[in-house]
């Protein structure tokens, strides 16, 4: 069966439903190299959002953008 496809503005939404939220984060970084991590969104823009990331003294922001959520990069999920 194939998986229905989000569109940028259903994307869009479900975004601005989680600002100031914790969430849960996958990011596919290619060759099977998944980093997880844990944050909160704290901005969105028209074109990426910025996640402030929990207990991780090498990053401590991430930027994305709602691209790469509809291509399968980035999964966010509500804790």
């Amino acid at each position: 069966m194939i998986k229905k496809c989000k569109t940028l503005q259903e994307v869009k939404n479900e975004v601005y439903t989680l600002i100031q939220k914790p969430i849960k984060i996958a990011v596919n970084r290619g060759r099977n190299k998944v980093e997880k991590y844990n944050g909160t969104i704290i901005s969105t823009h028209p074109h990426l959002f910025i996640i402030r990331i929990d207990n991780n003294p090498l990053i401590s922001s991430l930027c994305c953008s709602y691209k790469e959520i509809i291509c399968g990069e980035v999964k966010i999920k509500a804790i």
